[in-house]
Order: C-alpha cells, then sequence, then structure tokens
C-alpha cells in the first residue's frame, strides 16, 4: 500500500479549518436566522375621473299624442361615475337659453343616476326642434354637452260651424240687422294634401310650411256702411292672421281672406269678425267658426357628440 504525500494531506487539513472559521464568523453561536420580509402589496390606483353625461331620453314613449298640444315633455338625464369615489355635483339643463333645471346631486362610484327634468314652453310649436344645454358641475369638473329636441308630427283638422246646430229662427236673428258671415272654406297651402272644403286636412311634417287660408263672404245686412273692418284667425286668444281691413256699403257683401303660416301648433282656431271703430254699432255675429286642428307627433332625442 501506497502512502499519500505529506504536502496533500496538509493541504487538505488547512481547507477544512478555513471553512469550519468562515462559518463560525457569519453566525454566533445562539443567534436566529433573519426573518423574511412580507411580500408588498400595491393598491389599485384611484380612477379621479369627473362624471359624465350618459343620454338624453323622453320618458312618453315613442309616440305623444295630445290635443290641446303638449306644452311640456317628461325627460331625464343620465349621469354616470365612472371613477372609483362617489361624486356630488348639480345638473344644469337650459331649454333654448332658459334655464329650466339645477339639481344636485350625489352618485356612488361606479353607478349612473337618472336625473328627471320637465320641458317648459314652446314644445308644442313642434315645426322648431327645442334645443338644450346639460351641464355637470362640481369640485374639480364641469362637464357640458348640449342635445336637441323634435317632433314629427302628422296633422287633422275639422271645421265646426255652431250655426249648423242652431235652429232656423236663431241663425235668422243673427243675421237679420247685422254684420255677419255664416261659412268657411279652409285651404291648406305647400303641404302634401288640400283640401278647399275645408272638411279634413292631413299630412306629414311638411304642414310646417303651409300657408292656412282662411276664406268667408262678409255681408252688411245694415242700413249703413261699415269700414275698418277684419276678419281675425285666434288660437288661445293669440293672433295668428288677419284680413286686409275692408268697408261694405249697406247690404254689399264681399269675399275676404284672412292666412297665417302654421307653425304646428294644434288646437282651435277662432274666425271672427272685428270692427276696431264699431262702425257697426255692436251689430256684428262670427258664428263661432272655428277649425280644430290635432296632431299626432312622434318625439325623438338626441345627445350631440
Amino acid at each position: 500500500m501506497k502512502k499519500r504525500p505529506l504536502v496533500v494531506l496538509s493541504c487538505l487539513a488547512f481547507a477544512v479549518l478555513a471553512l469550519s472559521t468562515q462559518h463560525d464568523s457569519m453566525a454566533a453561536p445562539g443567534s436566529a436566522l433573519p426573518p423574511t420580509r412580507p411580500t408588498a402589496t400595491i393598491p389599485p390606483p384611484k380612477l379621479d375621473v369627473p362624471p359624465s353625461i350618459a343620454g338624453f331620453a323622453f320618458l312618453g314613449g315613442a309616440t305623444s299624442k295630445a290635443n290641446p298640444p303638449l306644452k311640456s315633455f317628461a325627460l331625464e338625464v343620465p349621469v354616470r361615475v365612472s371613477g372609483s369615489s362617489p361624486r356630488s355635483g348639480k345638473l344644469l339643463v337650459k331649454q333654448d337659453g332658459s334655464t329650466i333645471l339645477n339639481a344636485p346631486f350625489t352618485i356612488a362610484a361606479g353607478e349612473t343616476k337618472a336625473i328627471p327634468v320637465v320641458s317648459q314652453g314652446n314644445t308644442e310649436k313642434t315645426c322648431h326642434p327645442s334645443n338644450f344645454e346639460l351641464e355637470i358641475e362640481g369640485s374639480g369638473f364641469d362637464v357640458k354637452k348640449t342635445a336637441t329636441l323634435s317632433s314629427a308630427c302628422t296633422y287633422t283638422s275639422e271645421n265646426v260651424n255652431p250655426w249648423n246646430l242652431a235652429t232656423p229662427d236663431l241663425v235668422e236673428a243673427r243675421q237679420t240687422s247685422h254684420v255677419y258671415f255664416n261659412d268657411v272654406s279652409v285651404s291648406y297651402l305647400a303641404v302634401g294634401a288640400s283640401n278647399t272644403s275645408g272638411h279634413i286636412f292631413q299630412s306629414g311634417v311638411t304642414a310646417c310650411a303651409a300657408n292656412v287660408v282662411f276664406k268667408t263672404t262678409v255681408k252688411n245686412n245694415l242700413n249703413h256702411a261699415v269700414s275698418g273692418m277684419a276678419v281675425r284667425i285666434t288660437l288661445n286668444g293669440v293672433v295668428k292672421g288677419t284680413s286686409l281691413p275692408f268697408s261694405l256699403a249697406a247690404g254689399q257683401s264681399s269675399q275676404q281672406t284672412a292666412l297665417f303660416k302654421f307653425a304646428g301648433e294644434a288646437g282651435t282656431y277662432y274666425a271672427e269678425l272685428v270692427d276696431p271703430a264699431n262702425t257697426a254699432q255692436g251689430l256684428v255675429s262670427s258664428s263661432g267658426y272655428h277649425v280644430d286642428i290635432a296632431h299626432t307627433c312622434t318625439v325623438t332625442t338626441a345627445l350631440n357628440p
């Protein structure tokens, strides 16, 4: 058996001694290992985004029928909070330049709240869309949008002459020694359909461009002349059209015309004789003749980009 050289054995002993000394210097007797650090949790980012106007809706469904005309519409404006915190503010709504709503709101994070608003005035004039300005404002935000409300309508009309339902002696009494007219012809120009007999008129939105023409024969059954008289058309007491002033000699008759531009307003239009200078001394009969115009409208709303 060969004997290993002494030099090799000496080197191995020195290496073992060095490793033992290094271990003893790293960990003192009786000390514990350093604790393990916990893994850090990163909180989700907070989305501090302003609320948004999510729509503009008419609450009456697709179609609205009314006579007398609709003077207001029930609407709602959905406001959405997409951030991670609730938001408070107020919703301002202007219609054709006039403020119709100033409503505070508080909405939870991630929710949408529909805020009701009722339109005011002029929406019965269906030939002209109503314009709305929508604004939500609060701490750190001010969001603005515009919207429109439009109505596409179909119109029907019926002429009514109360004298047709009166007894002959009553009609005769209203005509004798009076300035009067009895029947009226109504025509609708520049619309899809025209009926000069005036009994039924029906068209679509083109009716908004119509001239409504009232023609009647006025007779002077007095024993003296009258002057400065006119045929006037009114709706809810508001004058819509007037004929040119005219004069009649005793016993004379003449045809008179009053017209007005139709603005989409449903209701009862009255034709009446007016005598501003009282030349007939109060002996004027208008028969109560009127035209009932009704409409059926499809209402649409749009939130502009």
